[in-house]
C-alpha cells in the first residue's frame, strides 16, 4: 500500500521496527525520552536536507536542472534561517530581488518558474516534517518536467507552458497579489541548527551566550549579523553588571595571537551600550594601563561616545583605531588571496578605505607587531586597485621595518 510505505521505511532504517522470518515487530528504539525522540527527528532532517543538497528538490531527477534547484534550495534554507523568529520568507522578495539583479526577458522568466518551482518543493517537503508552515500562493508553478521546455519555449516566443496563469498584461510573470511563504517553526529551528552546524556553517542560535563567559560571547558573535549581535548583547548584559561585563570583555581582548585579535574586532559593539558610571571607570582605568589590546579597545569605546570622555580621549582614540586597524588585517596575514585582505581592510570598521591616503604616513608608526607586514600585503593587494596609493603603502612598510 503505497500510504504506508513512507512511514513504514521510515520506520524501519530508524529501528522502530524490527523485521525477521517475515514478521515484524516494535525495534529497540521503541521507547523514547523527549530528547531522544528529538534526536530522531533532528536526524530524519538532517538526512532530507542532505538529500535535497545532493539531488535537489525536483520530482524527477533532471541534471543540471536538478542540481541549480539543489543551489537554490541551499540558499532558501540559509535565508530560513537567517530571518527573525516568526519572519516569513516570501517568494516575491526572491522575484524583486531576480529583476533587481539585472536579470531578464527569457533568463528572467526561467529564472523564476525555476525559483518558483524549487520554493514551493522545498517548502512542501520541509511543511511534511513540521519543520516550516507553508502557506501556498495563488499561483501554479511549472511542472519539472516541463522547466526543461522554459529555456526554448521563452526564446521562441511561446512562453512557459501554462503561462497564462503568470503572466499579467505586461509580460512580467507571476505579479500576483499573494504569493508563496513559508517560516521556521521552533522545532525545524532546531533541525536546521543541528544540520548547519554538522555541516561546519556558522548557526547562531540567539540567547545562546546569555550566561557564558565574555571569551565565549566574542568568539560566538563572529558569526552574527548585526541585528543579531544586538539583540544577543542584550541578553547577555541581563545577567551581569556593568562593570563585570566591562572587566571580562576587556580581559578577554588582552594578549596575542589571531584569536584575541578576533575578539578586538567585535568588542566594540558590546563596549559601545555600557554607560552606566562603574562601567565606564573601568574603561577609563584600561585605557590609562599598559596592557596591550585592552588599552586600545578602551580608549577607542571611550573616544566614540558622545559627551566629556570623548573629548578626554580623542588623541587616544585616534591612535587606538589606527592600532585596531592593524590588528584586524592582521588576521588576514597569510591569506592565500589578495583579495581576502583588501575584502577585511574595505570592511574594517576603524579606518573608512577612503581615508587611508591620509592616514598612510601615520600608520607606520603604529607600535603593533604586525605592522610592517601587515603594510606590506596591503600594498600587494592594492597593487591593482591604485598603483599610487600602493607604492605608498609599501614605502610605509619598510619604514615599518627599519624602525624595529
Amino acid at each position: 500500500m503505497d500510504v504506508l510505505d513512507e512511514p513504514w521505511s521510515f520506520a524501519v532504517n530508524r529501528g522502530l521496527i524490527t523485521i525477521s522470518g517475515g514478521r515484524a515487530w516494535g525495534g529497540e528504539a521503541a521507547d523514547f525520552a523527549d530528547e531522544d525522540l528529538l534526536e530522531l527527528w533532528s536526524v530524519t532532517l538532517g538526512d532530507l536536507l542532505e538529500e535535497i543538497d545532493e539531488t535537489g528538490v525536483l520530482d524527477e531527477p533532471l541534471g543540471e536542472l536538478g542540481e541549480l534547484s539543489a543551489e537554490i534550495a541551499d540558499a532558501l534554507i540559509g535565508q530560513l534561517y537567517d530571518a527573525l523568529d516568526g519572519a516569513w520568507v516570501e517568494i516575491d522578495d526572491l522575484r524583486a530581488k531576480a529583476r533587481e539583479a539585472g536579470a531578464e526577458g527569457p533568463e528572467l522568466v526561467f529564472l523564476l518558474a525555476l525559483f518558483a518551482t524549487a520554493f514551493r518543493d522545498l517548502a512542501a517537503e520541509l511543511a511534511h516534517l513540521g519543520a516550516v508552515e507553508f502557506v501556498p500562493g495563488d499561483h501554479d508553478v511549472v511542472a519539472a518536467e516541463d522547466l526543461l521546455a522554459t529555456p526554448l519555449n521563452t526564446v521562441s516566443g511561446r512562453g512557459l507552458a501554462g503561462s497564462d496563469a503568470w503572466s499579467d498584461a505586461s509580460g512580467r510573470p507571476w505579479d500576483h497579489e499573494n504569493g508563496d511563504r513559508m517560516r521556521l517553526t521552533p522545532l525545524g529551528r532546531h533541525g536546521l541548527r543541528a544540520y548547519l552546524m554538522e555541516c561546519g556553517a556558522l548557526a547562531p542560535l540567539l540567547g545562546e551566550y546569555a550566561e557564558a563567559d565574555a571569551d565565549a560571547l566574542l568568539q560566538g558573535l563572529l558569526g552574527y549579523s548585526p541585528e543579531e549581535t544586538r539583540q544577543e548583547v542584550e541578553g547577555w548584559l541581563k545577567h551581569r553588571s556593568g562593570a563585570d561585563a566591562a572587566v571580562g570583555l576587556l580581559d578577554a581582548c588582552a594578549g596575542d595571537g589571531p584569536d584575541i585579535a578576533a575578539r578586538r574586532a567585535v568588542v566594540q559593539p558590546v563596549l559601545a551600550v555600557l554607560d552606566d558610571s562603574r562601567a565606564l571607570r573601568v574603561l577609563r582605568k584600561a585605557a590609562d594601563s599598559d596592557v596591550e589590546g585592552c588599552r586600545q579597545v578602551a580608549a577607542a569605546a571611550l573616544g566614540a561616545r558622545p559627551e566629556a570622555d570623548a573629548y578626554a580621549y580623542a588623541a587616544r582614540a585616534e591612535q587606538a583605531r589606527l592600532w585596531l586597524f592593524i590588528d584586524g588585517l592582521s588576521l588576514f596575514i597569510g591569506a592565500q588571496e589578495d583579495e581576502e585582505l583588501l575584502l577585511g581592510f574595505q570592511e574594517n570598521p576603524n579606518v573608512a578605505p577612503e581615508a587611508l591616503e591620509q592616514r598612510v604616513d601615520d600608520l607606520w608608526r603604529v607600535e603593533h607587531p604586525a605592522t610592517a607586514q601587515v603594510l606590506a600585503e596591503l600594498g600587494e593587494s592594492l597593487r591593482d586597485v591604485d598603483k599610487r596609493l600602493a607604492k605608498r603603502i609599501r614605502t610605509a612598510a619598510n619604514k615599518a621595518r627599519s624602525r624595529r
